[in-house]
């Protein structure tokens, strides 16, 4: 993918399942996914992808020479956090006002006890 300077946008992102499966065959075998840990390889191997799409002699050693001029860094900005729907804190409110009339009946329960509907039932003996 080009940016809007016409250089290619050095992003792990845009990698493809395919440019994966061609990344395995070159590394015999090796799993390319790894590569996506350290920063130095996933450099290289991004470049390697977006190159070998075009231009299938492109080697391993051809992406570790190319200059960085040659392609976009994406800026690394904070992710984006979605604005929740409901927050947190009206969770919270909702839930005291909940548990004040649970703590009410509880304490009104020890006096229930006393003015029992049921006479016969003694539960303090």
């Amino acid at each position: 993918m080009a940016s809007n300077n016409g250089k290619l946008v050095l992003n792990p992102d845009l990698l493809t399942p395919r440019d994966m499966m061609r990344a395995r065959v070159m590394l015999e075998g090796k799993n390319p996914y790894e590569m996506l840990d350290d920063a130095d390889n996933v450099i290289v191997l991004t470049i390697w992808c977006l190159r070998t799409r075009t231009n299938p002699d492109f080697t391993w050693e051809d992406a570790l020479d190319t200059p960085f001029s040659e392609f976009e860094v994406p800026e690394e900005t904070p992710p984006e956090i979605a604005p929740a729907l409901n927050s947190g804190s009206m969770k919270r409110r909702g839930a005291k006002t909940v548990s004040k009339p649970k703590q009410n009946a509880v304490e009104g329960k020890s006096l229930s006890v006393v003015s029992s509907d049921s006479p016969n039932e003694n539960t303090t003996e």
